[in-house]
């Protein structure tokens, strides 16, 4: 039992250090690319800052004597609880609390209505087919496509944006400044980086199944808890830094936990079912109450950013609790599933 847990930890430092180096590769590809700062939350930092979630449910799903898909959706679940609540929680957090160390009283951070319609609403509309495919009682072939499909349509917005973007303004001195390495360096630093975290990944879940085993519950809420907050590292360490950095305005940092999102649900879960070749079970009374909870979280992470167009430090408190009852509702999940769930088919 020690030995898991200490792969654990060693999995999760790995991944922390190696967030940060790709955090660095991003930003400065960011500004190489002159995208506007919504696009590189929801292109260079959600994606690499996703490949742990990536690599988990390749690695569950391919490898092994069986699928294990449910580790796949407990991590993706997980996380995707963990991003929408606690990332733009922790960014409301470090911005205000840069901005306060600067002499100025704020106490939230902008977010624009472009964003709430576009990562906002869209994440909502790929929660409720992700909540339909879990109740279906099958992940099949034909889903993994839509979601693929999905997820092209979501990138097309992001090019228009782009294109607007490079349309209406022109890269500033102060935007050069910040590139913080070449552009060689940071795509060598971007290929390395998730590299490693992919092979840190194997062993986190490797460890997830042996401590699942060890303690008499199944792997999904293990999952769920342990192994969704260990790959979630990369999002929030880029987010916080994100937030530091741009202060008010750092909406990139919220766009990251949308964005890391949407490319957790359509990409990580479609693609090893595509690898697989076959369509894969899933199991509502396993999964079921924490995917209907992160449809709940959504909406209450929605209505706070969209109330004033604006992130509180109170609201930031709000959300944090509610992840500390996610948790707590994913610790007892076999309990209040089989409430829930006990006259479904």
């Amino acid at each position: 039992m020690l030995l898991p847990i200490v792969t654990v930890l060693i999995a999760t430092a790995v991944i922390w250090w190696f967030s940060n180096q790709l955090e660095d590769a991003a930003h400065s590809l960011g500004q190489y690319l002159r995208l506007p700062a919504s696009v590189k939350g929801a292109v260079l930092y959600a994606i690499p800052s996703s490949f742990p979630e990536f690599a988990t449910a390749m690695v569950a799903v391919l490898w092994g004597e069986k699928p294990e898909f449910g580790i796949g959706l407990g991590t993706v679940a997980g996380s995707a609880v963990f991003n929408i609540l606690l990332i733009p929680a922790l960014s409301v957090l470090a911005a205000t609390t840069a901005i306060r160390k600067s002499g100025q009283e704020i106490d939230s951070i902008y977010i624009s209505p472009r964003v709430f319609v576009r990562d906002g609403l869209f994440y909502l509309a790929v929660v409720i087919a992700f909540i339909c495919v879990v109740f279906s009682g099958e992940f099949k072939i034909m889903y993994a496509w839509l979601f693929l499909g999905g997820y092209v349509f979501y990138v097309g917005m992001l090019y228009v944006d782009t294109r607007r973007h490079r349309e209406s303004a022109e890269e500033s001195a102060e935007e050069k400044e910040e590139e913080i390495m070449s552009l060689g360096r940071a795509i060598t630093w971007l290929v390395v980086s998730m590299s490693v975290l992919g092979v840190a990944c194997f062993y986190l879940v490797e460890a997830t199944i042996i401590i699942s085993g060890a303690i008499g519950v199944n792997s999904y809420v293990v999952a769920v808890v342990l192994t969704a907050a260990a790959t979630s590292v990369p999002d929030t360490l880029i987010s916080i830094a994100v937030a530091r950095k741009s202060g008010e305005e750092a909406e990139g940092a919220i766009v990251n936990a949308f964005s890391s999102n949407i490319f957790d649900i359509l990409i990580c879960l479609s693609v090893p079912v595509l690898f697989y070749g076959a369509a894969i079970e899933t199991d509502y009374t396993e999964s079921g109450l924490s995917v209907i909870l992160l449809a709940v979280c959504t909406i209450a992470t929605l209505i706070l950013c969209k109330t004033g167009n604006r992130l509180t430090r109170l609201e930031a408190w709000i959300l944090i609790a509610l992840y500390v009852l996610f948790v707590g509702a994913a610790i007892f999940n076999d309990q209040i599933a089989s409430c829930l769930f006990r006259y479904l088919p």
